[in-house]
């Protein structure tokens, strides 16, 4: 009985885990850090509303670049990423 529900559940998470080593998909941060000329940067990442909508309806962007400091960029997705997954705690 407890079969029934472990093994589907420890297939799909061996699944996950093999196509997120594999690096299958697109990242769903809203922004991307990159790197130019030895400075941190973050990017608007044009695939952020993929998640939510299908790519006819999705809408792109516009072009952002900012240097901001890396613990502010970890405190931005964070809280975007907690939004986005249902973990931020509602007031």
């Amino acid at each position: 009985m407890v079969a029934l529900l472990v093994l589907p559940l420890l297939a799909l998470a061996g699944l996950e885990a093999a196509l997120r080593l594999a690096g299958y998909g697109y990242p769903t941060q809203l922004f991307e850090k990159v790197q130019i000329a030895g400075k941190d940067y973050l990017l608007d990442n044009e695939k952020f509303g993929l998640r939510f909508f299908p790519p006819e309806l999705s809408r792109w962007p516009s072009p952002l670049m900012k240097n901001i400091p890396p613990m502010v960029a970890k405190a931005v997705n964070r809280i975007v990423s907690s939004y986005d997954t249902g973990k931020a705690k509602s007031g």
